[in-house]
């Protein structure tokens, strides 16, 4: 064979291989959707795409990850602000409860109520989300409630700086005269009502009484008063000043003047839930 044929015979030869290959490729395209399945099947400008788009695709995936972490953490907080809510309601609701009927038992009661409360909104600010506190701003890292027992500690301990640091103890409490339970009781001055002939309205010496309009007043041991019985249970229509306050007797008084006696005793029950009610 000539020199020249088996020339022309390998150039031939190696345009069938490289058409061939050509088609493996075509096929491999065809079967998958992709331009190649390694990063060497990419030339020229379709490597430049390729890294592009990888980069662009990284970012993005970085983005959507923060966006649904961001979301996930926005949800948790939302869930907790909300249950704050219902947990303020709920105290007020307490409150209401206790303080319409405030007796010296109830503070026990009371007193469980608010550590359940203090409680329960530790673990409301400390809620995170794959380790990250979502109350706790830039230290996320690190609880905004570490300890629950300190805070029930350092309030009572600052209570007891403004109040009394050395006396504001349950116990002292409980047994202040200007502690307002609604057996708070007192002893009046002599003759300690005052009426006028031919009215309902009695008016009432108490000194430093604290009293309000529509807080409720028992009186016991009072002798006879101008027609009156006042033994019994009122409500405070007046408040004229620190020492005297007004109440309607069910009938007209007789006789004008004062009288009750000096053995007249007065509990007091105050209507604490007008400050619960703005």
């Amino acid at each position: 064979m000539r020199i020249s044929n088996i020339t022309q015979f390998n150039r031939l030869q190696s345009s069938l291989r490289e058409l061939n290959a050509g088609l493996a490729i075509a096929e491999e395209q065809i079967s998958t959707g992709k331009r190649a399945t390694r990063f060497s099947g990419l030339t020229g400008n379709d490597a430049r795409i390729s890294i592009e788009l990888r980069t662009a695709i990284s970012t993005r995936e970085t983005y959507i990850d923060s966006i649904n972490s961001t979301k996930l953490r926005a949800e948790v907080a939302n869930a907790a602000l909300l249950e704050m809510q219902t947990l303020a309601t709920d105290l007020r609701v307490e409150l209401i409860k206790q303080t319409q009927d405030l007796y010296k038992e109830n503070l026990p009661i009371m007193n469980e109520f608010a550590k359940t409360q203090i409680d329960r909104l530790a673990n409301l600010l400390n809620s995170q989300v794959a380790g990250v506190f979502v109350f706790s701003g830039p230290a996320s890292n690190k609880p905004p409630i570490a300890d629950p027992d300190a805070i029930r500690t350092n309030f009572a301990s600052a209570v007891n700086t403004v109040v009394d640091a050395a006396t504001n103890t349950a116990a002292t409490i409980q047994g202040n005269a200007d502690t307002e339970f609604n057996d708070r009781t007192e002893t009046l001055s002599l003759d300690p009502f005052g009426t006028g002939v031919g009215q309902t309205t009695v008016r009432v010496f108490q000194t430093a009484h604290g009293l309000s309009v529509g807080d409720k007043v028992t009186f016991s041991g009072a002798s006879a008063i101008n027609g009156l019985d006042m033994n019994g249970t009122f409500t405070v229509s007046v408040v004229d000043t620190a020492n005297h306050y007004k109440v309607e007797a069910m009938t007209q008084a007789n006789a004008t003047g004062n009288a009750g006696g000096g053995a007249a005793v007065v509990s007091t029950s105050k209507l604490f839930e007008r400050a619960w009610q703005s």
